[in-house]
């Protein structure tokens, strides 16, 4: 029986329809860890945002089924801190165990079958579900002797996701990952503040969320960036989406593809060239620019 271990790719619903070149690139990382990666055809949405708009019921059924993915996986990664956060956070909210479900409710909300033991379920799939770049330096401490140091004369910029700097904590990995990988990462002047985007938060107030984003964009520009990264493909549609509106010359790549990139001189096509189209379709890019 083979002792490599397997690792679980939750591909997350952005990455799945808009940069697959994610996932590809995560593959590649991962297996060059020496895992065995899996990549179930059967997952789907982590539930995130029925959750986030009040939608319990929903969320649990789409979360329900994501527990019945990757049992047999020594760890589950995600290449997003929202959807990692999502799982990590809220699914023992989502199945608490019964003992809590009266603490936590006044009454117990959820029906499904009793020997499916969905709290127990949900514990043993957050225990192993990680972001992924929080997986690479922490769990796998991937080193620079990994990859080729970065030796481009391009000004990189880095944006920290809300949830990354929130929720999971995984701006700390990410960056450590950008400096193992030689690359040293120009600072917003307002790096916690947030893109605007925010999930459905977009669609909802799209004034709202344009006023953001144009201030994260100034932020964003002032530091006269090349190449634009980020461990979150959400932020990185919404501002690309603003940016080319601007007519911004810069280049956004997800974190993971610019490390594959480092790791096996992969050629990728910037987000913005190929996702152009799709991202100024989004509420917020169609407001007026500055």
């Amino acid at each position: 029986m083979s002792s490599q271990k397997k690792v679980g790719l939750f591909v997350t619903c952005l990455v799945d329809m808009f940069r697959p070149s994610v996932a590809t690139s995560a593959i590649r990382l991962l297996k060059k860890c020496g895992f065995a990666v899996v990549v179930s055809p059967r997952q789907t949405c982590c539930g995130q945002v029925a959750f986030n708009n009040g939608d319990r019921d929903t969320a649990r059924n789409i979360a329900r089924e994501l527990l019945y993915e990757f049992h047999d996986c020594d760890y589950i990664v995600a290449p997003s801190a929202s959807c990692a956060g999502m799982v990590v956070k809220n699914y023992g909210e989502l199945f608490p165990h019964p003992d809590r479900a009266g603490h936590l409710f006044g009454h117990n909300l959820y029906h499904f079958d009793k020997n499916e033991d969905l709290p127990h379920r949900a514990d043993g799939f957050r225990a192993k579900f990680y972001e992924l770049s929080d997986f690479l330096y922490h769990v796998v401490n991937f080193q620079p002797s990994n990859i080729a140091p970065y030796v481009g004369d391009r000004k990189i910029s880095y944006h920290d996701s809300c949830s990354s700097l929130r929720d999971t904590k995984t701006f700390i990995a990410a960056r450590g990952l950008l400096a193992r990988a030689g690359v040293a990462a120009a600072n917003l002047a307002d790096a916690e503040a947030c893109c605007g985007f925010g999930g459905s938060f977009t669609t909802d107030f799209p004034n709202i969320s344009a006023s953001i984003t144009d201030k994260k964009c100034d932020d964003i520009l002032s530091t006269a960036p090349d190449i634009l990264l980020s461990a979150d493909l959400g932020c990185l549609l919404h501002l690309v989406g603003r940016l080319s509106r601007r007519g911004a010359a810069v280049e956004a790549f997800h974190l993971i593809e610019f490390l594959d990139e480092q790791a096996h001189s992969q050629f990728l096509l910037p987000l913005g060239k190929e996702l152009n189209n799709a991202a100024q379709k989004t509420p917020a890019a169609q407001q007026p620019a500055k």
